[in-house]
Order: structure tokens, then C-alpha cells, then sequence
């Protein structure tokens, strides 16, 4: 049997490399790896001493050689407990601590966990044992002792802190320190612990006169520019000047070391609110151009040329968007029948364009400009007793969807196939004249 142990080893994958001797005779061998995972932690009690009766707050962290893990997902497999013993205690008692965000811990999901643990009635001394577990770790239980005494410390004290969960290198945690003093004055100072990778340290005099009353002090924990990145938990303490191992206040404070975003992460709120708002005006100009498009499109349209308020030809706009409708009027002054004809080179068109709501602008060549009610009577069309009428299918289409026109229409349709063709003839001998039709009755048009 042969055992290979390797202490410590980097975080990663590992390999592990079998031979055998030239003249080893043939045999079955068999090798097992085992890994045991060690984890130490953190646990800070504030204040680090009581009145029987009084609340104290637990706060435990994981603490590996690379710094305190503060990612929630890396810790979903551990469990975190802390029990408290002592003398004036019946019998050990387990604390619920938590990382969710409610009191008494300060945010959810950073790595810290934080809990309350009531004094208890009778003074001693109770100590306070940390446990992070889990399948495959070996738990350091690192204990930490608080005194409970009958009457309340003469010198007590809160350590806070005003920090993001993230902090860059280079830059600084502030924080303050409130003593209240019942006693005589006392010389404290300031210690900083568990720095580790960050190299954290605090600025300025450490020094700290706490006299009679309240006695605030703020202070600075500074991240060099070449700190160590990844979690780190540090607790601030305010020890005797002359007993470094009297403590009267304590606190801790857990944070990410992170290199600073680039300026596209750091502005990343501004640019996705300027590509939306870019969007948004891009929408608002096409659905404008598009409404404009709408309006100024000439399809639908038909232009009917009348007599007496017999309907003799009938034309339709062409089936492609424009904004213009441009046809021909045979007015029969050459002998042939009144008609309407899309023009042809050299032809000199009517020009119609789409007006106010209803209305239709036309204008004649070398003559004037009318302004035509769509499904009304129209206008004469010069002096040869015919009259130009229009009317509109996007009118006939909204009454057979259900929707509500914007105008209502009374235009007369055109007569059937055996009245009067589209180029305007006449009708034959024998048949009877084209009459107006009802404006109920449709076309029968492959637009439609």
C-alpha cells in the first residue's frame, strides 16, 4: 500500500498518475482518492460583553485562504449554526442565524449570516462556538467568549459601517464608532483584523480618546490599489490602548473586491435608456410616416364620370401606393362617347390627390382647382354638361369589417355590365338607361 497526500492543494482539477513497475507481475490494484475539505470562519458577537437580559448579535462568515466566500451560490451546499455554552447557561442553545436580509442582518445574500442571542438571566461567562458544514468539509469551530455581567458595562459601544457590497481597489469603507461612557475616561484605539489578500488597512490615528458621555469618531478602511480581489471579512475593534485584549466594540464588515467596471458596464443604464428612448423615436417616426402614407394613398379611390345623375364610366386609381391619381376625361366633344382612360404619353391628366377627411383636391389641366365631397354629387367638369364624381372602397371595406366610417357615403354605383362599360359607352338598342343604385350595392372589383 502506497498513500499520497497532497496538503492544501490549489482549487481546480487534479490529476493523479499510476505506474507500475517493467517486471511486476500481473495483479488487480486499486486506488482511492479521498478529499476532505477544511473551512475556517468568522464569527464576531456585538458588543463583545452584556447585561443579563440584553440582546447580542452573531455574525458568522466563511473564511477560506483566499478570503471570505460572498457568493450565495458557492454557499448553498454549507450550513451555518451557533451554539452558546457556558455556566449560566441550563443547558447549550442553538441560535437561528440567517442571511436574508432581516434584522439583525444587514443585506441578503452577501455570505454573512447574523442572528440574536437573548443574555441570560445570570451572570458568567458564555461562549459562543461557530460551525459552517457541509458534505465533504471539516469545520474549524472557532469559539469566541463573552462576559454577562449583573449590571450593564460601564464602557460600551457600537462599530458601523456605510458600504456597498462591492468595493473597488483604491478605494475606501467608511465607518463609525459610537462609545457611551459611564465610567471614568478611557484610552482606546482602533484595530483592524482579518485583512488577509485585501491588505485592508485603517488610515489615520488609530487612537481614540473615549471620556465621560458619547463619543463619536468616524474612520477610514482603505482598499490599495493592489488589493487582493474576491470576498473579504474584516472586523473593526475598539480595544484598551494599554490591554489590546480588552474589547469594548466591535464590528464587522464583509464585502467583494472587484476591479471597476469599464465604461460601458458603468454606463450601461444610461445606454440601454438612450438605445430605447432611439427605438421609441424610431417607432414614433415610422407610425407617423406610416399614418401619412395612409392618408395621401390615392388607392380606393374611383372616379365616376356622370350626366344627369346617370353614372356613364367609372375608373379606378391604380393598385400601387401613390399619392396622386391622374386619369383622362373623353368628353365626347371628338364623337366618341364621354369616358374615363389612365393617360398615355402626351395626354395632359386630371390630377385628384386626397384633401381634408371626405374630400378630394382636382385639379384640371390648364383650368381650376376643385375640392370634391367623396359620395357626393361632385362638380361640372367644365362646360360639357358631365359632372366628375369620386368615391372611396376603403369606405365599403370598413362597413363589411364592422368598423365605423369616418364619413358616411350616399355615392351612386355604377350600372352592371349590361348598363354602360367602363369606358363610358352607351348602352344599346333596346336596353333600359343605367339608373343610380343604392349605396349599399358594391362593386365587383378584385380589389375588394
Amino acid at each position: 500500500m502506497e498513500t499520497l497526500s497532497v496538503v492544501n492543494p490549489l482549487n481546480g482539477e487534479w490529476t493523479i498518475r499510476l505506474t507500475a513497475p517493467d517486471r511486476l507481475s500481473k495483479q488487480l490494484v486499486s486506488a482511492t482518492a479521498i478529499w476532505q475539505g477544511a473551512v475556517s470562519s468568522s464569527l464576531v458577537v456585538e458588543p463583545p460583553s452584556a447585561r443579563t437580559g440584553r440582546p447580542l448579535t452573531v455574525r458568522l462568515s466563511l473564511v477560506t485562504r483566499r478570503g471570505a466566500i460572498t457568493d450565495a451560490k458557492a454557499l448553498s451546499g454549507l450550513t451555518f449554526t451557533v451554539q452558546a455554552t457556558g455556566p449560566p447557561l441550563e443547558a447549550p442553545e442553538s441560535i437561528v442565524i440567517r442571511d436574508d436580509g432581516k434584522d439583525p442582518d444587514d443585506r441578503a445574500g452577501d455570505g454573512r449570516y447574523a442572528g440574536t442571542f437573548t443574555a441570560p438571566p445570570r451572570p458568567g461567562d458564555v461562549t459562543f462556538t461557530g460551525v459552517v458544514s457541509g458534505y465533504g468539509v471539516r469545520a474549524e469551530r472557532v469559539p469566541v467568549t463573552v462576559a454577562i455581567s449583573a449590571q450593564a458595562p460601564a464602557l460600551q459601544g457600537r462599530v458601523a459601517f456605510s458600504s456597498d457590497p462591492v468595493v473597488h481597489p483604491g478605494t475606501e469603507v467608511r465607518g463609525t464608532v459610537t462609545m457611551e461612557n459611564a465610567g471614568a475616561p478611557v484610552r482606546g484605539r482602533l484595530v483592524l483584523e482579518g485583512s488577509g489578500r485585501a491588505r485592508a488597512a485603517l488610515t489615520g490615528d488609530t487612537g481614540l480618546a473615549i471620556g465621560q458621555g458619547t463619543t463619536t469618531r468616524p474612520f477610514t478602511v482603505e482598499f490599495p490599489a493592489d488589493a487582493g480581489l474576491g470576498g473579504t471579512s474584516l472586523t473593526v475593534k475598539v480595544a484598551d490602548a494599554a490591554d489590546p485584549s480588552k474589547v469594548y466594540a466591535n464590528g464587522q464588515l464583509t464585502v467583494t473586491v472587484e476591479n471597476p467596471p469599464g465604461w460601458f458596464e458603468e454606463h450601461r443604464h444610461e445606454i440601454a435608456g438612450a438605445v430605447l428612448l432611439i427605438l421609441l423615436l424610431a417607432l414614433l417616426l415610422y407610425l407617423r410616416r406610416r399614418a401619412r402614407r395612409a392618408r395621401r394613398d390615392v388607392r380606393g379611390l374611383r372616379a365616376s364620370l356622370r350626366r344627369d345623375g346617370a353614372e356613364l364610366a367609372v375608373l379606378k386609381a391604380p393598385g400601387k401606393w401613390a399619392d396622386e391619381f391622374r386619369f383622362v376625361v373623353h368628353d365626347a366633344s371628338g364623337g366618341g362617347d364621354p369616358g374615363l382612360d389612365y393617360p398615355r404619353s402626351g395626354d395632359r391628366p386630371v390630377r385628384a390627390r386626397r384633401g381634408a377627411p371626405g374630400k378630394v383636391v382636382v385639379q384640371l389641366p390648364d383650368g381650376p382647382r376643385h375640392e370634391i365631397a367623396i359620395g357626393g354629387e361632385g362638380e361640372p367638369f367644365e362646360e360639357t354638361g358631365l359632372t366628375l364624381a369620386f368615391t372611396d372602397t376603403r369606405v365599403r371595406r370598413s362597413l363589411r369589417s364592422g368598423r365605423t366610417p369616418r364619413r358616411a357615403t350616399t355615392a351612386r354605383t355604377g350600372t352592371d355590365a349590361a348598363g354602360a362599360s367602363q369606358n363610358g359607352s352607351r348602352p344599346g338598342p333596346g336596353q333600359p338607361e343605367p339608373s343610380a343604385a343604392p349605396a349599399s350595392q358594391t362593386y365587383d372589383d378584385p380589389w375588394l
